[in-house]
């Protein structure tokens, strides 16, 4: 929150989900997503890719919606993120940037 790199989505004036990144560049997000690296504060205040750290929603529609919304204040950059499974299986991906066409960037 500190580095102002997150969405909220409300309904009424309750927050009902979260996204939260860091701007990283690209050395900096393989070596975290291959290694288990652990970027510094400052590792993560520009840089040319985004990761998501943390993603909180109620559900396929919200979570939609706010990756919507960074995708639109981000068209050019690409977006990863981790996915960890109950069972401790880890899986990297950057679908985020395959998920819209070129009108939704914009």
């Amino acid at each position: 929150i500190r580095r102002s790199h997150y969405l909220l989505a409300f309904r009424g004036s309750r927050p009902i989900a979260y996204v939260g990144w860091a701007e990283c560049y690209e050395k900096v997000v393989k070596a975290w997503m291959e290694r288990g690296y652990s970027p510094t504060y400052q590792e993560c205040v520009g840089g040319n890719c985004g990761v998501l750290i943390s993603f909180v929603s109620p559900g396929n529609a919200v979570t939609m919606q706010l990756i919507r919304q960074l995708r639109r204040l981000h068209p050019d950059r690409p977006f990863y993120f981790m996915r960890e499974y109950a069972d401790g299986r880890k899986r990297n991906s950057s679908v985020i940037n395959r998920l819209f066409g070129p009108r939704e960037k914009r």
